[in-house]
């Protein structure tokens, strides 16, 4: 825990999503738990999720390696607006079926931020696997 706050984040996604485009890096685990991060900081990492979804959509042979695996946003200050930006990048993305078949979910933590719980049951099924069908789930 930093607390780099919204700029921060926004810093820190927009390097990551360079890298990814030019090929240098990817991003598998995303911590940024305990950093002051409201909804501003929530846009830039949905944009990040985002870029990974059109960069493995490009149908690579490691495009299934190069999505994001986990992202641990909790103890921060993000509200609804922040969170719904994040659900839309994540379940525009995920699951993904790897290519043995499996659906593979986006673990996506959001607790103990400031959510006021009004948006929650909408994506409640989504997380139980309504989304992308199979039952797999696709945010968790």
């Amino acid at each position: 825990s930093n607390f780099c706050g919204d700029a921060g984040a926004e810093a820190l996604s927009c390097m990551l999503a360079s890298l990814l485009e030019s090929g240098v890096a990817y991003t598998r685990v995303l911590k940024l738990f305990r950093n002051g991060i409201a909804d501003r900081g929530a846009g830039a990492i949905a944009m990040l999720i985002a870029a990974h979804r059109r960069r493995a959509s490009g149908g690579s042979a490691r495009a299934e390696t190069q999505m994001i695996a986990e992202v641990h946003l909790s103890h921060n200050a993000i509200g609804d607006t922040g969170a719904q930006k994040l659900f839309d990048a994540a379940t525009a993305a995920y699951p993904y079926r790897a290519r043995s078949g499996e659906l593979v979910p986006l673990w996506l933590r959001l607790e103990y931020n400031q959510l006021s719980g009004s948006r929650i049951p909408q994506h409640c099924g989504l997380m139980r696997g309504g989304a992308g069908g199979g039952g797999g789930g696709g945010v968790r």
